[in-house]
């Protein structure tokens, strides 16, 4: 049959082989090339068949009704122009998966999407990680695309009109594609686990259709709503088995002082593999080793997420980080949660948070200025000629003026300080004391410079009248990659330090560690708890000091991780398939429901306490 009479069949055949070709090129970047991974080619189609779907119906649409006009120019322009669009977008998603694949684990989704409105920031991660070639690639497709789409429309319109029954053939196509567009007739419209068959991650990934992966994140990026798995009686007795305390660690006290100064340092990226207390590198975060003598060190620390927002998230407010959605950019959600600052501020504290960065930056200023921040300083309260790095002002000048700053309040107060140099593309002043000619190095070579600052922040500090009166507070925002030695949902991607530290910590308990298993989202209970104070506005989070049963749980996009002290399983929240377990087959299916309970637990929590807040 001639184009003229099944022109979005063709169109369909066009999409199915552009979304081929470019899981082509992404199966050469990242499939293993062996086992199933072949299978990815197969398990793709429905989604590929559904997203192709989407795109045809509107040019169907214009393609019946062009039939019977006589510019025939006009409509196939039309259709020309929209198809060269949505291609446009296609090459984009796709091509921007390859590298953010490489580092965060998962392909082009809302959360990347959120970053466009900071964009010399984003300009700042993508040059460490694209390359050159990504560009030709996605040029060349492009342009092989543009010159198949301008063939693909000759001759689909008939001379002089189509006759009035032929309005009967797109009418069927358009409501066979919004058919097609759920994956077909079956109760449970397409979701991602139809297309995910394999327990390795990169074949799953390669499987999926990026663009229909991308547009899903968006709308679920939306809402947090409650998948039902589970009964309200089933989380409750979740939640009394895992989140009970032990009220005979209450009598425990850490610090020697009743309202001490508290002071929390959010390091960038600082993962376990460059701290040498936790096993990591030897060399590269030395004044951190200087300080763990004589700190309290939580050597089983992890963090749930694996960016910067996350972190401050679960650090300040003690929640994890939920897969898929921007809790950050979400101000009704964002302003309901409790937070450390506004805490501090109703017992009569200084609020006050460093940064060398733009805190417009995934809407940390809307965050703090929220929670009452008295004072809060980022890169555009520095002179511009400071804004040496592409994400601001370097380490040891953000140092320099926290001490000053917080040297002029009064006390007590409770300060943030947020570094930046050692994220990508880790511009530092100075030499890169281990090189910088590749990322590992360049890696290194920052931790080096930040803990430098770090330590000359400290030997500054101890000169100050207010130093002997505070705990200062180190972890790392979450964890890294950049030493090439650990994979995307590693146990140790998301080890991090979290260390107790300065004059208010007692003597007895300085230079020791603490091997309890803890999440990152659990210091505010922690610190809550050494203060005397009550934490229970902080549901989720739990004092390390008195946890009966400690886990660990993180999540990378649609896989996550839920850890007891001796088993873990990394498995998809969604499909529930299992990609990795350190237990034995018949405790899988316990471990896997206790992640999930987890899971539900916090989208319940966060979502009560919208309730709560915007009752009338």
């Amino acid at each position: 049959m001639s184009k003229k009479s099944i022109y979005p069949l063709y169109l369909t055949l066009f999409w199915i082989l552009i979304f081929f070709i470019f899981r082509f090129v992404f199966f050469m970047f990242h499939t293993d090339h062996n086992g199933d991974a072949l299978q990815a080619f197969i398990s793709c189609l429905r989604m590929d068949l559904s997203m192709a779907s989407y795109f045809i119906i509107l040019p169907s649409l214009f393609w019946a009704i062009g039939q019977y006009f006589k510019r025939k120019v006009f409509w196939t322009n039309l259709l020309v122009v929209f198809n060269l669009i949505v291609l446009l977008f296609v090459c984009g998603i796709e091509i921007s998966s390859i590298p953010l694949y490489k580092e965060w684990g998962t392909t082009t989704n809302a959360r990347a999407f959120s970053y466009v409105y900071s964009p010399k920031e984003m300009w700042a991660t993508i040059k460490d990680f694209a390359r050159w070639y990504h560009i030709l690639i996605s040029l060349s497709l492009f342009s092989a695309g543009y010159l198949i789409t301008k063939k693909l429309h000759r001759n689909i319109f008939f001379e002089p009109r189509a006759k009035w029954g032929f309005f009967i053939v797109p009418l069927i196509i358009i409501c066979s594609a919004i058919i097609m567009t759920r994956g077909g007739l079956q109760k449970i419209p397409l979701s991602i686990s139809d297309a995910f068959y394999s327990s390795n991650q990169n074949n799953n990934y390669t499987s999926v259709n990026k663009t229909w992966y991308f547009v899903q994140s968006l709308l679920e990026d939306q809402n947090i709503e409650d998948s039902h798995r589970y009964t309200a009686e089933e989380l409750r007795v979740f939640y009394k088995d895992f989140f009970t305390t032990d009220s005979k660690k209450d009598s425990l006290n850490y610090i020697n002082k009743q309202r001490p100064n508290i002071v929390f340092i959010v390091m960038e990226s600082w993962t376990a593999g460059i701290i040498e207390p936790l096993g990591g590198l030897k060399g590269a975060s030395s004044n951190f080793t200087k300080l763990s003598k004589e700190g309290f060190l939580f050597s089983n620390a992890y963090c749930s997420g694996f960016r910067t927002d996350q972190g401050v998230l679960s650090i300040l407010s003690g929640v994890p980080a939920l897969p898929s959605i921007n809790m950050m950019n979400k101000v009704e959600i964002m302003n309901d949660l409790p937070s450390l600052v506004n805490r501090f501020n109703q017992q009569n504290y200084n609020t006050s948070v460093y940064y060398g960065g733009d805190m417009n930056f995934s809407n940390f200023r809307n965050y703090f200025l929220n929670h009452g921040i008295n004072q809060l300083i980022d890169k555009n309260d520095f002179d511009v000629e400071f804004s040496s790095s592409d994400w601001g002002v370097p380490d040891h000048l953000v140092f320099e003026r926290a001490h000053q700053e917080i040297s002029d309040l009064k006390e007590p107060f409770f300060s943030t300080i947020i570094t930046q140099s050692s994220h990508p593309p880790f511009d530092i002043p100075g030499e890169y004391a281990f090189g910088n000619s590749t990322k590992p190095e360049k890696f290194k070579s920052a931790i080096h410079y930040s803990d430098q600052a770090l330590g000359a922040f400290f030997e500054s500090c101890k000169n100050e009248s207010w130093y002997e009166n505070t705990l200062f507070v180190l972890v790392a925002d979450h964890g890294a990659m950049h030493l090439g030695t650990v994979g995307y949902n590693d146990l140790e991607r998301f080890h991090i330090p979290i260390m107790l530290y300065g004059p208010a910590l007692k003597d007895s308990y300085k230079g020791k560690k603490d091997t309890t298993l803890m999440n990152q989202h659990d210091i505010p209970a922690t610190i809550l708890h050494l203060l005397d104070w009550n934490s229970s506005e902080f549901s989720l989070s739990k004092s390390a000091f008195q946890k009966e049963h400690p886990y660990v749980f993180f999540a990378s996009g649609d896989a996550m991780t839920w850890s007891d002290k001796q088993h873990s399983v990394l498995f998809n929240h969604k499909s529930e398939k299992v990609y990795k377990r350190s237990c034995k087959k018949q405790q899988e299916k316990e471990m896997v429901r206790q992640g999930l309970l987890f899971l539900e637990l916090s989208r319940k929590y966060i979502l009560n306490i919208q309730a709560i807040n915007n009752a009338p």
